[in-house]
């Protein structure tokens, strides 16, 4: 009997290596992120058949992994419907085979806000029952809402979704449309 990292290491690499599926070994690397395949991937890594045999129509058995020319783990595969099992020699030989897989990845695009963007002081909402507050603006005057004039749902007629009755602290309720009903930012005092 040969230890496995033993045989592993004494691999015939004489007859050419094997291309390195990605995805299994993007999966046993905990990469969530979907990398570009490296232009010099098929150079750096590669793999040599241990053990193999045909099912079907496919190669599977057990392949060494290398990674610049050095030993870095294993891929299994008994059956070609099977997934294959990845495993490595080392945490350090993992992290340096992670490592650089990540280097594909491209630094991610954010959206960032300008210094210059402005926004209004004020908002409104489109239908009542929308409505999370009691406080708004109407014709510059600050308004109470009646929360019985809001028609919530489909009852009603489809225009007065979008209708409510407000009264200010000197006139009487009335009713408006809700793009005229300013609702102020929510900002500290």
């Amino acid at each position: 009997m040969l230890k496995l990292l033993d045989a592993l290491a004494r691999v015939d690499r004489s007859q050419g290596s094997s291309w390195v599926d990605f995805e299994p070994l993007q999966q046993a690397l905990r990469i969530t992120d979907y990398p570009n395949i490296p232009t010099d991937y098929e150079t750096r890594v590669q793999s040599y058949w241990l053990i193999k045999w045909m099912c079907t129509d496919t190669w599977v058995g057990l392949r060494a992994i290398y990674f610049d020319n050095q030993l870095a783990g294993m891929i299994w595969q008994d059956a070609r419907k099977n997934d294959p099992e990845v495993k490595f020699i080392s945490h350090d030989r993992a992290h340096l085979l992670r490592k650089y897989l990540m280097s594909a990845v491209p630094e991610p695009e954010f959206a960032i806000i300008p210094e210059t963007e402005e926004i209004s002081d004020t908002y409104h909402v489109t239908y009542g029952s929308e409505l999370l507050v009691d406080q708004g603006i109407y014709n510059e005057q600050p308004v109470t809402v009646n929360k019985s004039s809001i028609v919530h749902g489909y009852d009603g007629d489809p225009d007065s979704w979008s209708k409510i009755k407000v009264r200010s602290t000197n006139s009487e309720e009335v009713e408006i449309d809700l793009e005229d009903f300013h609702i102020p930012l929510h900002l500290q005092k």
